[in-house]
C-alpha cells in the first residue's frame, strides 16, 4: 500500500505548502452544490485526515469562516495570495479536517472510493460503477472508510 502520510501539496502560486502528517481516513468525491460553487469545479476530491493531520511547511494559510446551506459554519484555509482552497474544518468538530485533494502534488494518482451528493452531480459526468454512490450525505461514513482501507490494502 502506498501511504499518504507525508504527502505534500500546495496552492497554485506556491506561497503555501503543506504536508499530511497523519494517515488519511478516507477519500471520496463530493458533488454538492456548495462544493461546486466554492471551487468553481464539478466536484471536490475530499481527503479526510485526522484533526491536526495537516501541517504548513512553507508560507502561512489564512482561515476564512463561511456558513453552509445547512447553516453550519466551516473554516476554509486558503492561500492569502491566490486564494486556493487547501483544506477546511468545522469549528464544532475536532475529528477531522477536509483536505481539498486536488491541491496534493500527486492528485492524479488518487481514486475516490465513493461519490456523495450525486443528485447534484454534473449531468455530463459518468460515475464509476465500482464506487459507493450516495444521493446526499451518507447515513454512515463507515462503509466509505472501509472501502478506502480495502483499496489501500489496510485493515479497517
Amino acid at each position: 500500500m502506498k501511504t499518504m502520510k507525508n504527502a505534500q501539496g500546495a496552492c497554485i502560486c506556491g506561497f503555501v505548502r503543506y504536508e499530511i502528517v497523519a494517515e488519511p481516513i478516507t477519500l471520496f468525491a463530493c458533488h454538492c452544490s456548495d462544493c461546486q460553487t466554492v471551487t468553481g469545479s464539478g466536484f471536490v476530491l475530499v481527503l479526510r485526515v485526522p484533526y491536526r493531520g495537516v501541517t504548513v511547511i512553507k508560507g502561512e494559510e489564512k482561515a476564512y469562516e463561511r456558513t453552509e446551506a445547512d447553516e453550519r459554519k466551516r473554516i476554509i484555509h486558503r492561500c492569502p495570495h491566490c486564494l486556493t482552497v487547501l483544506w477546511s474544518e468545522r469549528p464544532d468538530s475536532k475529528e477531522y479536517v477536509t483536505v481539498y485533494a486536488g491541491t496534493l502534488d500527486d492528485s492524479p494518482t488518487l481514486r475516490p472510493v465513493a461519490h456523495i451528493w450525486t443528485r447534484d452531480a454534473q449531468q455530463w459526468l459518468t460515475l464509476p460503477k465500482e464506487a459507493l454512490l450516495y444521493d446526499e450525505n451518507p447515513p454512515d461514513m463507515q462503509p466509505i472508510i472501509e472501502a478506502w482501507h480495502r483499496q489501500n490494502g489496510k485493515a479497517a
